[in-house]
């Protein structure tokens, strides 16, 4: 119920939000011209029920289509055009009403059927307002290509917070018209005004100018979303939002890990180790076995490992990808324990389940662990069999298995070194282990608020701003910078081919970046140059050779903020940022 009351919360909040700007002309035009507490009703409900339904299934509708994601913001776009021209020329209202009149709902059907219509167009366009609950909605989709009950009902719960402002906005409208004496009196006018405030509104959209208006209008509502869903419990909730290949073992498991954090009996600070004993460890159940493992890495003879052959250790298992710059500033800490503390009984599996099409390849995976470091065993969990297996959600993530196979500790994301250390070290100690000094690698978690991760290819492409509005998918084309470019928003100039996972320079690629660091990443592969400035002042360049990997565009020096752009060379690919 709570996480369901902060959705709810959430939905509320997004009638102030910025990115609903360009939307609320064709609201207000609505309830001016056609007011009504039935009308607003139905506005409010197509609402509701086109953006939840679209959320949840829109992905793979297009897909099975094969239709671009961007096919159901241009729909939406289409069908504001029409409903201004319906505003502007009478004889085109008018059949479209009759059409609306076969709709039959309630006891008004033309006001009724076409509220629900504008209603409908409105929700496809509500859509990139979902923020933080939504996307772990949709992450979730992407990944298991199915929902359960409680992601169905945090979208019902988001849905209804947004379509009740909607409801209550074209309400007051409708009535202020129905009072206000002028305003009957110049009903075509009124209605012809209506009419182009949706046509400026759609030309807006499709045309980006929206950015530049919500570019600066205060985005304090994201910052409140943003509050509201990283409570602890919170959090908790979301990352499992019903994946629906997760046993009961799985989901048993995570939830007595999510109960359990935050009441620890030992709570050090970063990089320091305290004395513990095992019995300060909650048994959480017995380990998820590994499941669907594609092929073994640093193994001998590449053989496959079971926990029940490891039985009489105590076993670290590290779920992670070799791109991704969270595990690459966690991976010192689990390589240093594998090396002072293998000879007393610890074992390290580190389980990489890929985040890109190139981490499936075992060359590259192969070649990840050499360049990092890494000699403990690696399964490539290709299918994500046994990251479902875990109930496990995010990289890095590691869990700690006693010598009987039970779950004892568990930690996700980055730092809280020195609780996994003091884990690690009870469970040896009560194993019969004499143990060395503990380890000493200092702690690289960002402490400061970054511009968060920023996937270029149109997939998970979030926060575009430029000309065309929107990306071509596949296809070579010319895009123009953004005349403003909101924070955190990234922007392309000259050609790029836009892809599902990354996107591929051509002839004068250039791209920009409004970004808060203090380090930036960026996963790029084939052959070329990146040259990059901060407002101007010049980066290192970057000479991109080989697979695809992780580049370091940006160390140290103190958190700075600027538009970060980069010339790239024709047949270089970039990926995803990262942000330290």
């Amino acid at each position: 119920m709570t996480l369901l009351s902060i959705g709810f919360i959430a939905g509320l909040l997004t009638i102030v939000s910025p990115c609903i700007l360009p939307v609320l002309p064709a609201v207000i035009a609505s309830g001016v011209t056609l007011g009504g507490r039935r009308r607003a009703l139905m506005i409010a409900a197509g609402l509701a029920i086109a953006f939840g339904a679209s959320a949840l299934l829109s992905i793979r509708i297009l897909d099975a289509l094969h239709l671009p994601l961007t096919f159901r913001e241009r729909l939406a776009e289409i069908a504001l055009f029409v409903l201004a021209a319906s505003f502007l020329v009478p004889q085109l209202g008018q059949a479209l009403e009759r059409g609306f009149a076969r709709i039959r709902i309630g006891r008004s059907p033309t006001a009724d059927g076409s509220g629900f219509v504008l209603g409908a167009m409105l929700g496809l366009l509500y859509l990139p307002c979902g923020g933080p609950i939504l996307s772990a909605i949709t992450a979730v989709g992407q990944k298991n290509g199915s929902f359960g009950a409680d992601a169905v009902a945090l979208t019902i719960a988001y849905s209804l917070g947004i379509a009740l402002p909607v409801f209550g906005l074209v309400l007051l409208t409708g009535r202020m018209a129905a009072t206000t004496t002028w305003l009957r009196a110049h009903g075509p006018q009124v209605r012809r005004a209506g009419g182009v405030l949706i046509l400026i509104s759609a030309v807006a959209i499709t045309f980006g100018a929206a950015t530049t208006l919500q570019s600066h209008t205060p985005s304090f509502t994201a910052s409140i979303e943003n509050r509201l869903t990283h409570g602890s419990a919170i959090r908790g909730d979301l990352q499992r939002i019903s994946n629906p290949h997760e046993s009961a073992q799985a989901r048993g498991l995570q939830n007595s890990l999510a109960t359990s954090s935050g009441s620890s009996a030992f709570v050090p600070m970063a990089d320091q180790v305290p004395m513990i004993s095992a019995a300060d460890l909650p048994v959480y159940g017995k380990a998820p076995d590994f499941a669907g493992i594609t092929r073994w890495l640093n193994t001998p003879g590449s053989a496959a490992l079971r926990l029940s052959n490891l039985r009489g250790k105590v076993v670290l298992i590290d779920f992670w990808t070799y791109s991704c710059i969270n595990c690459r500033r966690s991976l010192p800490h689990v390589e240093a324990w594998y090396q002072r503390y293998h000879a007393d009984g610890l074992e390290v599996v580190g389980v990489h389940t890929p985040e890109f099409d190139f981490e499936h390849v075992a060359g590259n995976v192969s070649a990840a662990d050499r360049r990092l470091g890494v000699t403990y065993p690696v399964a490539m969990d290709n299918d994500y069999a046994t990251w479902n297996a875990w109930g496990n959600d995010s990289w890095p993530a590691e869990y700690l298995i006693d010598p009987s196979g039970n779950v004892r500790y568990g930690d996700v994301g980055e730092g809280e070194y020195g609780h996994m250390e003091a884990a690690i070290r009870a469970l040896l100690t009560a194993n019969g282990a004499k143990l060395p000094p503990p380890t000493a690698v200092p702690d690289r978690t960002p402490r400061d608020t970054t511009t968060p991760e920023s996937y270029l290819g149109y997939e998970r492409l979030q926060r575009y701003s430029g000309a065309p509005s929107s990306v071509v998918h596949d296809a070579a084309a010319r895009y123009q910078f953004a005349s403003s470019l909101p924070a955190d928003h990234v922007s392309y100039n000259g050609t790029w081919t836009v892809e599902s996972q990354d996107v591929l320079a051509g002839p004068g690629a250039q791209l920009r970046l409004n970004v808060t660091a203090t380090d930036i990443y960026l996963v790029l592969g084939g052959t070329g140059t990146v040259t990059a400035t901060l407002d101007g002042a010049a980066l290192a360049t970057q000479h991109v050779s080989g697979v695809p990997t992780l580049y370091t565009i940006l160390g140290g020096g103190g958190a700075r903020h600027g538009v970060l752009q980069l010339d790239v060379s024709p047949g270089v690919r970039a990926y995803d940022f990262t942000f330290g």
